[in-house]
């Protein structure tokens, strides 16, 4: 590079980092501390690391609420899922079949007169 080049380049650069004389300068505030926190002290015991994450109390309540759910399984007959589907459907079915076979019903049955009736003719 050329001498006359590298001296505009830095007169450039001079130029740019200078700041301008009507800029305000900011002021810097000073900052003030804040008061420290009085240390806590703790009223309350640390709680010692057990091997145990339940009371022997809540322990006996799962186990006996885990073995009521195991006698109650075996108790019970095994059923199959379609036993099972059938006895879950059969109200709802039957439902079903209240609210719309008589009028499904009394319309089939006029269908079929008017069917015979205009064969006849």
């Amino acid at each position: 590079m050329d001498l006359s080049v590298e001296a505009e380049i830095a007169k450039a650069v001079d130029t740019l980092l200078e700041p301008e004389p009507d800029a305000e300068i900011e002021q810097e505030v000073p900052v003030q501390p804040k008061a420290a926190a009085p240390p806590v002290t703790e009223a309350v015991a640390k709680p010692q690391p057990s091997a145990h994450m339940l009371s022997q109390i809540a322990e006996r309540q799962v186990a006996a609420a885990f073995q009521d759910l195991n006698h109650a399984v075996r108790a019970e007959p095994r059923r199959s899922f379609d036993d099972i589907a059938a006895e879950l459907l059969r109200p709802m079915l039957q439902d079903w079949l209240d609210n719309n076979l008589p009028t499904l019903v009394e319309r089939l049955v006029r269908e079929e007169i008017e069917r015979v009736v205009r064969g006849e003719r």
